[in-house]
């Protein structure tokens, strides 16, 4: 069977009536087919390569929270080269002690009015 198309923008009558081959109406369906799966084939590709990307991510962030784990667990071990010199010690009680005596000496000042 061969169906019949008439273009409007064409002027006259006898140019107007085109014969279609319905095979060419099916090369067209299949074209148009051919296109929306290379579109979706493309959207499928993008996917994959994102999802990829994802997953390397959570095994790099997977791999850290695991080091900080083990260094959070590990327990630390104190060196004699670590241990604070008496200095800073010394100086830290001497300031304590000042700080708790001024206040002392401040509550027992007699206040005027």
């Amino acid at each position: 069977s061969i169906n019949v198309h008439i273009d409007p923008s064409v002027a006259s009558p006898r140019e107007s009536v085109r014969l279609i081959d319905p095979r060419d109406l099916e090369i067209q369906k299949l074209h148009a087919r051919l296109h929306a799966l290379e579109a979706d084939r493309e959207s499928m590709r993008q996917a994959i390569v994102s999802i990829g990307a994802e997953k390397a991510q959570m095994v790099l962030l997977k791999e850290i929270a695991q080091n900080l784990c083990k260094e959070m667990t590990t327990p630390l071990k104190r060196t004699p080269e670590a241990k604070q010199p008496e200095g800073i010690v010394f100086t830290l009680k001497s300031i304590f002690e000042w700080f708790i005596g001024s206040i002392t000496f401040w509550r027992k000042k007699p206040h005027r009015s």
